[in-house]
């Protein structure tokens, strides 16, 4: 059984015959749905920055300068987007609270007053 479904994938990846910018390309791109499955900010910027790797490494391996320039400067972008997550989120740490509220679970319908 196991030698048939071994089989079964071997020949249906010989069938897709994709590249290793193919599969560059298919990480890159699944870094990117990752990224929009992300709650918080700061691990929206840790896994966009991962995308932009991704992104850079296909545009390296498949010589696509637009691309390669595109995610360069998305990786300065959300490199510094993520410094300013991590400092808004320790500058506000010692004060018990964070900047995103949704950890707290709050129903629908109440309103919640913040500050004094």
């Amino acid at each position: 059984m196991l030698d048939q479904a071994t089989k079964f994938l071997t020949d249906a990846l010989r069938l897709c015959d994709l590249t290793t910018l193919d599969w560059l390309g298919c990480a890159a791109s699944a870094c990117v749905l990752l990224t929009f499955c992300m709650q918080s900010m700061f691990r929206l910027r840790l896994t966009a920055l991962l995308s932009n790797i991704a992104f850079i490494s296909y545009g390296w391996v498949g010589r696509l300068m637009p691309i390669l320039v595109l995610h360069c400067m998305l990786l300065l972008i959300n490199s510094i987007g993520l410094a300013h997550a991590l400092r808004n989120w320790t500058s506000v740490a010692g004060n018990q609270t964070r900047t995103s509220v949704h950890h707290l679970n709050i129903p629908e319908g109440v309103t919640v007053q913040l500050g004094g």
